[in-house]
């Protein structure tokens, strides 16, 4: 089956599946082409089965080859990633300062001095982690990666 899979005046990449009903194909395809808003460049026809199944990067998704093929902005699949990974860290966080409310109240400080040290690495984790490509080289494994502060 046919989409279409073209750009945003955001720059964001967008797929639009035409309505087919009782439509040859070709007019189908015509037809929704017809009605992309104003500004959408890069119009291209692809196979669905060419459209990522995975939609974790799906912010990612770009038209960056001549081909037919959607793929995804290295910088942008990183800085979800990365946001995904402030998200966990800030639950993580959380967590911490009810142990270092209880370690306050109980006078407990050895529990005091383990939660702080604990919660600067968590606040020191976005900018420590390295999630390039030499690091991470599939999107599969930028996608699994998990720092060990969040274990």
């Amino acid at each position: 089956m046919k989409v279409i899979m073209w750009t945003r005046v955001d720059g964001g990449l967008s797929i639009t599946l035409p309505s087919y009903n009782d439509k040859k194909e070709a007019s189908s395809v015509e037809s929704a082409i017809a009605r992309l808003p104003a500004g959408a460049t890069g119009i291209k026809v692809i196979e669905q089965s060419d459209v990522p199944t995975n939609r974790y990067f799906r912010g990612a998704w770009a038209d960056l080859t001549p081909d037919l093929d959607v793929n995804i902005d290295r910088a942008k699949a990183e800085a979800i990633k990365l946001d995904n990974i402030r998200k966990e860290r800030n639950k993580k966080l959380e967590t911490l300062d009810l142990d270092t409310m209880k370690a306050v109240g109980g006078s407990d400080n050895a529990l005091l001095q383990a939660t702080e040290t604990k919660k600067q690495a968590l606040r020191d984790l976005p900018s420590a982690v390295d999630l390039s490509v030499t690091a991470l080289p599939t999107f599969d494994e930028l996608e699994n990666f998990q720092p060990v502060e969040l274990a």
